[in-house]
Protein backbone atom coordinates (compact mmCIF):
# COMPACT_ATOMS: atom_id res chain seq x y z
CA UNK A 1 0.00 0.00 0.00
CA UNK A 2 1.37 3.10 -1.27
CA UNK A 3 2.26 5.63 2.03
CA UNK A 4 2.03 9.01 0.67
CA UNK A 5 -1.19 10.65 -0.41
CA UNK A 6 -0.18 12.79 -3.83
CA UNK A 7 -1.65 15.51 -2.71
CA UNK A 8 0.78 18.77 -3.41
CA UNK A 9 1.06 21.20 -0.87
CA UNK A 10 2.19 24.81 -2.43
CA UNK A 11 2.43 26.82 0.45
CA UNK A 12 3.59 30.42 1.17
CA UNK A 13 3.97 30.39 4.72
CA UNK A 14 5.99 32.46 6.86
CA UNK A 15 8.18 30.79 9.23
CA UNK A 16 7.88 31.59 13.23
CA UNK A 17 11.67 30.81 13.87
CA UNK A 18 12.93 34.21 11.70
CA UNK A 19 10.24 36.40 13.32
CA UNK A 20 8.12 36.17 10.24
CA UNK A 21 10.21 38.32 7.58
CA UNK A 22 10.75 35.54 5.37
CA UNK A 23 8.50 33.82 3.10
CA UNK A 24 9.17 30.07 2.60
CA UNK A 25 7.01 27.65 0.51
CA UNK A 26 6.47 23.86 0.85
CA UNK A 27 5.84 21.66 -1.59
CA UNK A 28 5.32 18.17 -0.57
CA UNK A 29 3.81 14.73 -0.65
CA UNK A 30 1.35 15.15 2.35
CA UNK A 31 0.78 12.83 4.67
CA UNK A 32 -0.28 12.97 8.70
CA UNK A 33 2.97 12.46 9.75
CA UNK A 34 4.45 14.89 7.38
CA UNK A 35 1.81 17.47 8.24
CA UNK A 36 2.69 17.41 11.88
CA UNK A 37 6.09 17.89 11.10
CA UNK A 38 5.32 20.86 9.31
CA UNK A 39 3.62 22.29 12.29
CA UNK A 40 6.15 21.24 14.15
CA UNK A 41 8.53 23.25 11.95
CA UNK A 42 6.02 26.07 11.86
CA UNK A 43 6.69 26.56 15.81
CA UNK A 44 4.08 24.37 17.47
CA UNK A 45 1.53 26.21 15.09
CA UNK A 46 -1.59 24.09 15.54
CA UNK A 47 -4.37 23.26 13.03
CA UNK A 48 -1.94 26.11 10.60
CA UNK A 49 -4.67 25.44 7.86
CA UNK A 50 -7.67 24.98 9.09
CA UNK A 51 -7.23 28.08 10.80
CA UNK A 52 -6.22 29.65 7.68
CA UNK A 53 -9.07 28.23 5.55
CA UNK A 54 -11.76 29.57 8.50
CA UNK A 55 -10.08 32.78 8.08
CA UNK A 56 -10.48 32.43 4.44
CA UNK A 57 -14.35 31.78 4.81
CA UNK A 58 -15.29 34.24 7.47
CA UNK A 59 -13.87 36.85 5.01
CA UNK A 60 -15.78 35.20 1.86
CA UNK A 61 -19.09 35.69 4.20
CA UNK A 62 -18.07 39.44 5.33
CA UNK A 63 -18.03 40.37 1.55
CA UNK A 64 -20.99 38.49 1.06
CA UNK A 65 -23.09 40.33 3.70
CA UNK A 66 -22.05 43.60 2.34
CA UNK A 67 -22.90 42.52 -1.26
CA UNK A 68 -26.13 41.62 0.02
CA UNK A 69 -27.09 44.58 2.03
CA UNK A 70 -26.00 46.50 -0.81
CA UNK A 71 -28.38 44.89 -2.80
CA UNK A 72 -31.25 45.36 -0.58
CA UNK A 73 -30.48 48.97 -0.31
CA UNK A 74 -30.87 49.00 -4.21
CA UNK A 75 -33.95 47.33 -4.03
CA UNK A 76 -35.14 49.92 -1.80
CA UNK A 77 -34.38 52.69 -3.80
CA UNK A 78 -32.48 54.26 -0.68
CA UNK A 79 -28.79 53.18 -2.59
CA UNK A 80 -27.71 57.09 -3.12
CA UNK A 81 -28.25 57.59 0.34
CA UNK A 82 -26.77 54.56 2.09
CA UNK A 83 -23.93 53.58 -0.34
CA UNK A 84 -21.05 55.66 1.16
CA UNK A 85 -22.64 54.78 4.94
CA UNK A 86 -21.89 50.77 3.81
CA UNK A 87 -18.46 52.23 2.66
CA UNK A 88 -18.05 53.96 6.08
CA UNK A 89 -19.31 51.07 7.81
CA UNK A 90 -16.82 48.76 6.22
CA UNK A 91 -13.78 51.42 6.39
CA UNK A 92 -14.29 52.03 9.87
CA UNK A 93 -14.43 47.87 9.84
CA UNK A 94 -11.35 47.22 7.98
CA UNK A 95 -9.38 50.45 10.15
CA UNK A 96 -10.07 48.81 13.17
CA UNK A 97 -8.97 45.11 12.08
CA UNK A 98 -5.50 47.12 11.23
CA UNK A 99 -5.47 48.51 14.02
CA UNK A 100 -5.88 45.69 16.61
CA UNK A 101 -2.96 43.72 14.33
CA UNK A 102 -0.93 46.46 14.87
CA UNK A 103 -0.92 46.66 18.37
CA UNK A 104 -0.82 42.88 18.36
CA UNK A 105 2.23 42.54 16.56
CA UNK A 106 3.55 45.88 18.72
CA UNK A 107 2.87 44.11 22.09
CA UNK A 108 4.07 40.28 20.57
CA UNK A 109 7.73 41.71 20.14
CA UNK A 110 7.43 40.60 16.32
CA UNK A 111 11.01 42.90 15.40
CA UNK A 112 12.93 41.83 18.89
CA UNK A 113 11.97 43.50 21.88
CA UNK A 114 9.14 45.59 21.52
CA UNK A 115 11.34 48.97 22.19
CA UNK A 116 9.82 51.68 20.12
CA UNK A 117 13.24 51.51 17.81
CA UNK A 118 13.66 47.40 18.00
CA UNK A 119 9.81 47.51 16.47
CA UNK A 120 10.86 49.13 12.78
CA UNK A 121 10.61 47.14 9.83
CA UNK A 122 13.03 45.15 7.82
CA UNK A 123 13.42 47.94 5.07
CA UNK A 124 13.80 50.63 7.96
CA UNK A 125 17.63 51.11 6.29
CA UNK A 126 16.14 52.05 3.08
CA UNK A 127 13.37 54.74 4.54
CA UNK A 128 16.79 56.34 6.09
CA UNK A 129 19.47 56.55 3.88
CA UNK A 130 22.89 57.23 4.81
CA UNK A 131 22.28 61.15 3.84
CA UNK A 132 21.32 62.43 7.37
CA UNK A 133 17.38 61.57 6.06
CA UNK A 134 17.50 59.29 9.12
CA UNK A 135 17.22 60.42 13.16
CA UNK A 136 21.02 60.09 13.61
CA UNK A 137 23.73 62.39 11.99
CA UNK A 138 25.66 61.85 9.22
CA UNK A 139 29.16 60.84 11.06
CA UNK A 140 26.76 57.87 13.02
CA UNK A 141 26.28 56.05 10.17
CA UNK A 142 30.12 56.07 9.47
CA UNK A 143 31.45 55.82 12.46
CA UNK A 144 29.48 54.33 15.18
Amino acid sequence: MQRFIPVILRTKIRTLRDGGQRETTIAAFETWKLREDIERWLGGQRNYYRKRRKKEVVEAGRRQAYAHQEMLSRANGKFSENSNELEDQRRRMEEDEYEARLQQENFSGRYGNSGSFNNAPSNYADDHPIDGAGPFPDDFYLNP
